[in-house]
């Protein structure tokens, strides 16, 4: 009798281990990357920041937000981020944004994390990449 407890146990956990990995090769990706193209000073307080993201997962992003960290000559950080509509499967999109700089002398900038939604399906994903430190200022056409 222990050894059916047993087996049945072991049927159980691996049934609900399989289901997991079945669940997460069945339901569609949310995810993307985004890159920095293009760092300008202004003369207000703030980088303008272009950037691109792109949709590389199966399901249409609703929403994101990125989050950017500028790093100081003294190594400390500062951070802020943007947020966005409306990317479709497999396709990227440029845009701009202007990060707060408090007055601060920024000497590079990198994205530091994703959030993505979709409403659909009510999945939600946070993307921690690792940081492409670009300096200030940057053009990745030049």
């Amino acid at each position: 009798m222990k050894k059916a407890v047993e087996i049945s146990l072991l049927v159980i956990a691996l049934s609900m281990i399989l289901t997991g990995c079945l669940m997460d090769l069945l339901l569609p990706k949310l995810s993307a990357t985004a890159t920095i193209t293009k760092v300008e000073e202004t003369g207000i307080d703030a980088l303008k920041i272009s950037y691109k993201i792109t949709n590389t997962g199966d399901l249409n992003i609703d929403y994101y937000q990125i989050y950017f960290t500028g790093k100081l000559a003294d190594g400390s950080t500062i951070s802020d981020w943007t947020n966005g509509l409306d990317v479709l499967s497999g396709t990227t999109r440029a845009d701009i944004t202007y990060f707060d700089t408090g007055g601060l002398d920024v000497q590079e900038v990198a994205i530091t994390k994703i959030i993505l939604k979709n409403y659909a399906h009510d999945r939600e994903v946070t993307i921690n990449p690792t940081p492409q430190w670009v300096p200030v200022p940057y053009n990745a056409e030049e």
